[in-house]
């Protein structure tokens, strides 16, 4: 296993359908490890125990965002479902679920379903999700993870579907 950004050898973007909002650092931010301040950045993690892969809002910078949009249907209400959890016990990360037309996306109001047992409850959140752990360690996350729910009624037959990192 190497650490650091690595390409993806064939990685095709427009067929990944995530993107980021996301601009270069400059230089000086040595705090960043290299590949998290590429413009554009979408980070492809492996879970600490090889079972999964998971997306994760690269966040060097503060309110960057992932994001995909959708086809919809107007007037239809679409339910989304996203696993949640922090990088470690140090910091409850903080994120946003934003949709809407391109351009246009509002905060969601979410609901915790399951918890990872280290003290978040079931229920409404609002509209920031927080997800606390126990781990000391970045990215050993097994068994960390809380789900959360929402609904949405599009608007328009273009939806922007987007994860928004509340903290850098």
């Amino acid at each position: 296993v190497t650490a650091g950004w690595q390409a993806i050898p064939g990685f095709d973007a427009d067929r990944f359908g995530w993107k980021s909002t996301q601009a270069d650092c400059p230089a000086s931010n040595e705090n960043i490890l290299p590949g998290q301040c590429k413009a554009g950045a979408v980070e492809l993690q492996h879970a600490h125990d090889g079972a999964n892969t998971y997306a994760e809002i690269t966040a060097a910078q503060e309110n960057t965002a992932i994001y995909q949009d959708i086809a919809t249907i107007p007037g239809a209400v679409y339910t989304w479902s996203l696993k949640h959890t922090s990088l470690n016990a140090s910091h409850v990360d903080a994120m946003s679920v934003m949709i809407g037309e391109p351009g246009h996306e509002t905060a969601q109001e979410a609901e915790r379903v399951t918890v990872n047992g280290h003290g978040d409850q079931t229920g409404p959140v609002g509209t920031v999700i927080r997800t606390k752990v126990d781990n000391q360690i970045d990215n050993q996350v097994t068994d960390q993870w809380e789900t959360y729910e929402g609904t949405y009624t599009a608007t328009s037959t273009i939806t922007r579907f987007t994860f928004k990192a509340i903290e850098g």
